[in-house]
């Protein structure tokens, strides 16, 4: 379902985010941050449909989470606010994963 979103297959209605804990988008985010590769663990955690040896899984699942989570504090600046403001948005831009930091950056400049 991640790279399906991130490939614009799927979307995200307003709804499920609007209504979604911003802590539900953030937590999976940062605890995903350290897999370098998936094994059978992280892939069963974020639902990888190929038994956790799916290429780039991990870092679609944060990518998706990410694009959602900006969705949610473009609208929401309450949902910034619970982040901490723009700064958990700059820790991201050093992110070790490309996209997560290529979409922290265009969503600030």
């Amino acid at each position: 379902m991640a790279s399906m979103l991130l490939n614009g297959q799927a979307g995200s209605p307003k709804l499920l985010f609007i209504n979604m804990s911003t802590t539900a988008l953030y937590w999976p985010l940062m605890q995903l941050a350290g897999v370098a590769t998936e094994d059978i663990t992280s892939g069963l955690a974020v639902g990888s449909w190929g038994g956790g040896t799916v290429p780039e899984g991990v870092c679609d699942v944060r990518a998706a989470l990410l694009l959602i989570l900006i969705g949610k504090c473009s609208a929401y600046h309450e949902a910034l606010a619970e982040l901490g403001g723009e700064e958990f948005f700059r820790s991201l831009l050093d992110d070790m994963g490309s996209r997560v930091a290529y979409y922290t950056s265009t969503f600030f400049f």
